[in-house]
């Protein structure tokens, strides 16, 4: 029994570190990286309000940066979809994340997109 809870916490305890360290090891380093994993869909973010914080300053970073500006308008607009998900999501678990509310308003206002508002 004590075996079989020692096994639990350890696969817990990893699980929980992935998550939280995914933030900080997913290789998106360019502006390019960063933009394309919004692209794609995949922005990387732990279980802590720190981690989530990082995740939601790199969607509004990656999505001002050059790199973005010289990206064509339905690039542009699925990166902005993807982080403005990202960032509701967020507030249905934390509603007074206002940077949270901060990503999803400018995205929706950038796509023109006021229902969500």
């Amino acid at each position: 029994m004590i075996l079989a809870g020692l096994f639990f916490f350890v696969c817990t305890s990893i699980y929980v570190l992935a998550r939280e360290a995914s933030i900080f090891f997913n290789g998106s380093t360019t502006p390019a990286a960063r933009f394309e994993s919004k692209v794609e869909g995949t922005i990387p973010y732990g279980l802590s309000a720190f981690s989530q914080q990082i995740a939601l300053r790199d969607c509004d970073d990656s999505l001002k940066s050059q790199y973005s500006r010289s990206q064509t308008r339905e690039r542009r607009s699925t990166a902005m979809k993807h982080c403005r998900d990202f960032a509701l999501t967020l507030t249905k678990d934390s509603p007074a994340n206002g940077l949270a509310w901060f990503i999803a308003a400018q995205a929706s206002a950038w796509l023109k997109d006021y229902s969500d508002m």
